[in-house]
């Protein structure tokens, strides 16, 4: 039987991390159909319980590797002439065999060793990963908000800080999130912790609906007496 690769490697080639999400529990996987002979790459989902029947009876072979691997790292492998050929030799070295009603595979001896094989260069493979950062850390692991959102309204904030991530992508760094709703929600952590705001952050809180317009009105307030105070003080 011959192997059939279902994807294009190049597919993978123009993503940083093809398969990386924002949960880092989950895993990316190479599949290998003994019984059809076709390969694919998928996502294992950390949330997912249950083993299926054919790669519990080894019919599908399951070699996981980090979703975090980059995108050309993959495509390399998959393209790698070597490494086709070790799962070709998986391929041709399955039998099946049946056994209270349980439809399993075996591997002969030539197969075993090409498949340590293939974990061992899909492992070398997934050393080259992206580095993943979750939005709100990415901000604000070392800024406060008017570090990262300063004299600017709330769309021109999100424009500039879209295109740092995308500065960032380019040098292998991956950011998950919607920059939008973590400046907001920092605003807001910021506004009840009574932490210092500007006007146009208050402004962009009530235009969002994240505050009501008494709340707007109690902070203005006491952001003009405070700085009544301070000028006096001068």
């Amino acid at each position: 039987m011959e192997l059939r690769m279902l994807e294009d490697p190049s597919d993978y080639r123009s993503c940083l991390a093809p398969l990386c999400t924002d949960d880092e529990a989950d895993q990316g996987y190479l599949a290998l159909d003994l019984e059809t002979g076709k390969a694919w790459v998928a996502m294992w989902k950390a949330a997912w319980v249950a083993v299926p029947e054919e790669i519990w009876f080894g019919r599908t072979r399951y070699y996981e590797f980090t979703s975090r691997i980059r995108g050309d790292a993959l495509a390399d492998l998959l393209a790698d002439p070597r490494f086709r050929s070790l799962l070709q030799r998986v391929l041709d070295g399955a039998s099946f065999e049946e056994e209270q009603n349980n439809h399993y595979a075996c591997l002969n001896e030539d197969a075993q060793a090409a498949e340590d094989e293939v974990t061992s260069l899909i492992a070398r493979a997934a050393d080259n990963i992206a580095y993943v950062w979750d939005v709100g850390e990415w901000l604000f692991l070392c800024n406060g908000l008017s570090d990262v959102w300063r004299g600017e309204c709330l769309t021109a904030a999100v424009g500039r800080l879209e295109r740092e991530r995308a500065a960032e992508a380019q040098n292998g760094t991956v950011v998950f999130g919607d920059i939008r709703t973590a400046l907001l929600d920092r605003a807001l952590d910021d506004f009840h912790e009574e932490n210092d705001l500007s006007p146009m952050h208050v402004c962009a809180l009530l235009a969002e609906r994240r505050i009501t317009l008494e709340q707007a009105g109690r902070w203005r307030s006491e952001y003009v007496r405070t700085l009544s105070e301070s000028q006096v003080g001068e």
